[in-house]
């Protein structure tokens, strides 16, 4: 009986290291059918990791190089580091002119392309133009506000209702009707 048991084991472990020799068999004939696609597949990927980690790491030494002239500008104005600060992150260089620029920079300013939309419309504001479709719901906000404190509750009642219902700002215009009609 012990016999047959190990007659028994034995043709198990040979089936299984058989069913083992088979896979490996088969991966390798997989592996020769499908060599040079696989090699092709593997460069690709390596191209692309590096290509991607490359970048990353030229873009935040870019914007590195950028915040260090930006602190450099707000320490002492210098009009080629000012030059140097427009080629390397032109929204940094916006957020320089919004605080130090003239009026007629900020016009020619708004019209820079490759500036953040919403840095576009704060420029616009800050140099006198009517914003766009951004900001329009705080225009509404602030002139229903000027309204208010000039009494005239109507008006700024119709102000505040062009604000729509999906706004960030409806709460705040909700408040000033509120509050502002019961003085």
């Amino acid at each position: 009986m012990a016999l047959k048991d190990d007659i028994e084991g034995v043709k198990k472990e040979i089936g299984t290291e058989e069913q083992f020799l088979e896979s490996v068999i088969k991966s390798e004939i997989f592996v020769r059918k499908y060599k040079k696609p696989l090699i092709f597949l593997a460069a690709v990927l390596v191209v692309v990791f590096v290509g991607y980690y490359t970048s990353e790491f030229l873009s935040e030494r870019r914007t590195a190089q950028a915040n260090a002239i930006y602190d450099e500008l707000l320490n002492k104005k210098d009009e080629s580091k000012l030059a140097e600060l427009k080629q390397k992150d032109v929204n940094l260089y916006a957020l320089y002119m919004l605080q130090n620029g003239s009026a007629q920079e900020l016009a020619a300013l708004a019209d820079t392309q490759g500036i953040d939309v919403m840095l576009k419309e704060i420029i616009k504001l800050q140099s006198g133009n009517s914003s766009g479709i951004l900001l329009s719901d705080y225009d509404y906000l602030v002139k229903g506000y000027e309204l208010l404190k000039e009494g005239k509750i109507e008006q700024a009642n119709i102000e505040l209702d062009k604000i729509p219902l999906n706004s960030p700002v409806r709460q705040i215009a909700l408040a000033l009707k509120h509050y502002g009609g019961n003085k």
